[in-house]
């Protein structure tokens, strides 16, 4: 099995990335953010993408086993529907921890992304958050090719579900800024200089 400890070999690109940054003066809450980011999309490929499979009496005893029970989803609203439509109170824990994993994946993309970009528009969100989750699904279905049997699905309601966390982070960002505006338009004196 090919784990995500590989993934921390990008350590040393990051490292780079930021020492440049930091020669161009970017702000220590820029160089939080854009650690804060890093850490986030190597924990969400190490969620979605890992462990991978790579010993062959491990692909052969699962291709003989027949785990195409994972199967791919191109339908849209296929997945949500039938996983509202089954619920019951033995796999309501299951059905909230899929449906709201796959909401939540692309919240903190949604809530970072902004914070360090000026000119972000939910448009923009929108078209990210959605290239993201396809990135990981088309992954997850080209691994799957390779194998020949599908360790992971790719399923169209997971670009979906994603792709409106990725809004959904971005609209609590634009809240908490009205919200602080709100309130230093109230109240002057906790204008901050930022």
């Amino acid at each position: 099995m090919l784990t995500a400890d590989i993934l921390y070999l990008s350590l040393p690109i990051y490292m780079t990335f930021a020492f440049r940054k930091y020669k161009k003066g970017e702000t220590l809450w820029h160089q939080m953010l854009y650690f804060l980011l890093y850490i986030y999309f190597i924990n969400v490929i190490r969620l979605t993408l890992f462990p991978i499979p790579f010993d062959k009496d491990y692909i052969e005893m699962a291709r003989n086993r027949d785990l195409q029970f994972i199967n791919h989803h191109f339908i849209p609203f296929t997945d949500i529907w039938s996983s509202i439509k089954n619920t019951n109170l033995h796999n309501l824990k299951w059905t909230l921890y899929v449906l709201g994993g796959n909401l939540a994946l692309l919240v903190p993309f949604g809530i970072l992304y902004p914070l360090l970009k000026s000119k972000v528009t939910l448009k923009k969100i929108a078209a990210y958050s959605f290239l993201i989750s396809f990135s990981i699904e088309s992954t997850q279905l080209f691994i799957s090719l390779i194998l020949q049997f599908n360790y992971r699905s790719f399923s169209v309601d997971d670009l979906i579900l994603n792709t409106i966390g990725g809004i959904l982070g971005y609209l609590a960002v634009l809240f908490f800024k009205h919200f602080k505006n709100r309130i230093e338009t109230l109240n002057p004196a906790l204008k901050t200089n930022t």
